[in-house]
């Protein structure tokens, strides 16, 4: 069993498609048959049923597929241990995310000091992090709600994130600390798209009430929320922490009586190789949000007494 044979394998059975996985992988689709025959032939089982002019993973596939992956993550651990020895003072963090507000800050305290680190930083759906991470496409995520439902992650809670709800100038809201859901059941709202954020707890809470959420506008991009609701299109709900640190929005927020929110956690393969920068990341991310908690509070007293000045 080669490993060019396991390679052409899992692109076949991830695009169960000969012809594009032959095109793909530069090689005639009759060589690619003729490799998955022989692979087959060497497992004593076939890996694939043909449907019409399709192919679909059978059972044997599917298992012995998941051990391809397993294979080629062990490869990629092995080649970035090699990589991390020999390159000791440079280093390169893969991160993807469904939480995007909370980058900027975290990603300057990584790198804060810190010559020859790297981050490459995507921002994607909570279904296609999973993909990613499985894939070894990614060294850690940062996701709400966290990844519990694969054993072969390493997830560590973080922090359990309020959602506030902001609002444009001159909104019947002002001045209202806190609102019951299905009060807003006639407001229009900017949201970040399914998948995203605490997105899932918020449709959650809006079906509890029995009040179906209109909206607007709903993006992936999780920064932009803020600027559409300066330009008066809507209302969203969006992590406090992000609320309190906006001068535009740190006196134009109220907080919902269903204490809505979603938890954030930090995710990694279990059995993938942790170098110095990964250590960091881990580190950093970890003192970054148990500092919110005192840090919002300092906020939410600062922002009480200037409140009490302006009377």
């Amino acid at each position: 069993m080669e490993l060019k044979q396991l390679s052409f394998f899992k692109r076949t059975a991830e695009l169960e498609h000969m012809s594009r996985a032959a095109e793909e992988l530069l090689v005639s689709q009759p060589y690619l048959s003729k490799t998955i025959s022989d692979l087959e032939g060497e497992l004593g089982a076939p890996l694939f049923d043909h449907k019409g002019r399709n192919i679909v993973l059978n059972y044997c596939g599917k298992a012995f597929y998941a051990h391809v992956v397993n294979i080629f993550n062990e490869l990629e651990d092995a080649k970035k241990e090699v990589q991390n020895i020999s390159l000791s003072q440079q280093s390169t963090i893969r991160v993807a995310t469904n939480i995007g507000q909370f980058m900027p800050s975290l990603l300057g305290i990584v790198t804060s000091g810190e010559e020859g680190i790297s981050i490459h930083q995507r921002s994607a759906p909570r279904r296609d992090i999973i993909h990613m991470l499985r894939n070894a496409e990614v060294d850690f995520v940062l996701c709400s709600p966290p990844l519990e439902e694969d054993v072969e992650f390493e997830t560590l809670p973080l922090r359990y994130e309020r959602a506030a709800i902001i609002y444009p100038e001159g909104h019947w809201l002002e001045g209202c600390a806190e609102i019951d859901m299905s009060a807003l059941g006639e407001e229009t709202f900017i949201s970040v798209a399914k998948g995203y954020g605490a997105r899932e707890p918020f449709d959650a809470a809006f079906a509890v009430c029995g009040v179906p959420a209109k909206m607007v506008i709903e993006t992936t991009d999780t920064t932009s929320v803020f600027e559409y609701v300066k330009r008066g299109l809507g209302i969203s709900a969006v992590p406090l922490t992000t609320v309190l640190r906006d001068p535009c929005f740190q006196k134009r927020y109220t907080l919902l009586t269903h204490n809505i929110g979603g938890e954030i956690a930090l995710s990694w393969r279990r059995r993938q190789f942790m170098g110095a920068a990964g250590r960091r990341f881990i580190q950093c991310t970890t003192a970054y949000f148990d500092s919110l908690e005192t840090e919002n509070a300092e906020l939410i007293r600062a922002l009480a007494a200037d409140g009490e000045n302006d009377v």
